[in-house]
């Protein structure tokens, strides 16, 4: 080589292979969108019973807005179904459905509760009324899909945590109408009384929760 011309800058370096895992984990962990916690407001919860009993007032006209206990149950010639419905008011202004990473209902199996079993889980899509509704109202009310079907419940006094990221998706998209969600016996469940916290219980205080995580700032 002449003299006083420049060296050729040549680069090549071999890392351990544990500090080569280490780098290519901060790249990921600094390039990752965050992720954050958002938690949508319960607005109503109820439940209707859809038997009937001789000689008295039928339950299927009666309403349970104020009770406890939101009671999903089957047998005897009752069928018990709970309500819930969500604002997603309380969630980021100017959310995407792109952004929600997953969406968990979760509810409190209360002491009340005497049989255990499977629900059924289904978006509602007509308007209703946590002090009006009945079993007599409820036969009228229309339902989405997907359905979350029998989903087991095998424990008292706990919580119950229920993926339902798609109808929150679709219900941020304007793809499905947000009037809450029902949860019914299971189909492969012959007898079932389950208890869970409504908003007014007074006890635990666990009243169904809808938490929602989201990424981005």
């Amino acid at each position: 080589m002449i003299a006083g011309s420049p060296l050729p800058l040549i680069m090549n370096i071999s890392l351990p292979r544990r500090t080569a895992i280490v780098i290519v984990a901060l790249s990921l962990a600094l390039t990752a969108r965050p992720v954050r916690a958002a938690e949508a407001l319960l607005l109503q919860d109820t439940y209707v019973d859809n038997g009937t009993t001789g000689g008295k007032p039928p339950p299927n006209a009666s309403n349970y807005g104020s009770g406890m206990d939101l009671r999903v149950f089957k047998g005897n010639g009752h069928l018990g179904r709970a309500f819930l419905k969500f604002s997603l008011a309380t969630l980021p202004p100017r959310i995407t459905s792109s952004e929600v990473v997953q969406a968990r209902l979760r509810l409190w199996v209360n002491a009340q509760t005497t049989a255990v079993g499977s629900i059924t889980l289904k978006p509602v899509t007509s308007d209703w009324d946590e002090y009006k509704l009945t079993g007599t109202s409820a036969a009228h009310l229309n339902f989405g899909l997907p359905s979350l079907s029998d989903l087991p419940i095998n424990s008292i006094n706990n919580f119950v945590s229920i993926d339902i990221t798609d109808w929150v998706k679709a219900w941020l998209a304007g793809k499905l109408v947000n009037n809450g969600i029902e949860i019914e016996p299971g189909t492969d469940t012959d007898f079932l009384d389950l208890s869970f916290d409504s908003k007014e219980s007074n006890e635990t205080s666990h009243e169904a929760r809808l938490e929602v995580s989201i990424s981005g700032m």
